[in-house]
């Protein structure tokens, strides 16, 4: 049902009923007897998994054997299904599968027509903005690219978002396979030729696990946008990169959460 080897690929199955099951190991070399005296040592030691089973650990092979959890992760992202069960899958499990104690998350989806920007914020004529909400998780795609006159372009993705109290604590996180950048804002105007001169961009973070924090005092309307870092993945020539933004509205404010600042 499963095998590994000596090099560090363990060998790992979740038998789905109670009972005698077996393990074996056996050499893959030549020249070595113990009835020489050129015996060859080994230690095997065989480990009762928690309840996610290798979905909590990275692997070379598509998907997990807690299959409900694999699913749950799968659903949102098909790349771990479809490719490897990297860290990203990783990190998505244990957000997101009870057997971790994590909870399935509010998705929206950004669902952006590829080649079109719907969403691009300042860098658009005239500005535009998508939504997402405290508490939700959008999953959407972005990349960047140098173009045939050596200049880079970049999808980077837009969205406002409302505080209804004052002194509401916001954290943006966002986790993509490549580096990108989350970047929460004070609202732009709306005119394309002052929108990026009076934006202000109060917290940044970045995709390897580095949130965007801030504390706005004021109820109302702000946003985030997310921009890649990288560059030779666009979606219309199949080499997307795929994202999850969430924004969290944090109880303790900013004390749960480490920053670069006092206090």
């Amino acid at each position: 049902v499963a095998s590994g080897d000596s090099a560090g690929d363990p060998a790992v199955y979740c038998f789905p009923e109670a009972g005698e099951y077996g393990v074996f190991v056996a050499p893959t070399f030549v020249d070595m007897s113990t009835c020489q005296g050129r015996e060859h040592k080994y230690v095997l030691t065989l480990e009762n998994l928690d309840q996610c089973g290798t979905c909590l650990t990275e692997n070379s092979a598509p998907g997990c054997a807690n299959k409900s959890c694999e699913s749950t992760v799968c659903e949102l992202d098909k790349s771990c299904c479809d490719d490897i069960w990297d860290d990203i899958c990783v990190q998505k499990a244990k957000l997101w599968c009870k057997c971790a104690g994590g909870e399935t998350p509010d998705v929206v989806f950004e669902e952006e027509p590829c080649g079109k920007d719907i969403n691009g914020g300042c860098t658009i004529d005239p500005p535009a903005f998508g939504n997402i909400e405290l508490g939700e998780t959008l999953l959407g795609e972005y990349g960047a690219v140098f173009n045939v006159d050596d200049i880079y372009e970049q999808d980077s993705d837009w969205f406002l978002f409302n505080t209804k109290k004052d002194d509401t604590c916001v954290e943006a996180v966002l986790t993509s396979r490549e580096l990108g950048e989350v970047v929460l804002f004070e609202k732009a105007t709306l005119e394309f030729d002052t929108c990026k001169k009076d934006l202000l961009n109060v917290a940044s973070g970045e995709s390897g696990g580095k949130a965007a924090v801030y504390c706005f005092a004021d109820a109302g309307e702000y946003g985030v946008f997310i921009a890649p870092l990288f560059q030779d993945k666009t979606p219309c020539e199949g080499k997307v990169d795929t994202y999850t933004l969430t924004l969290n509205g944090l109880k303790c404010g900013t004390c749960f959460v480490e920053h670069d600042s006092p206090g």
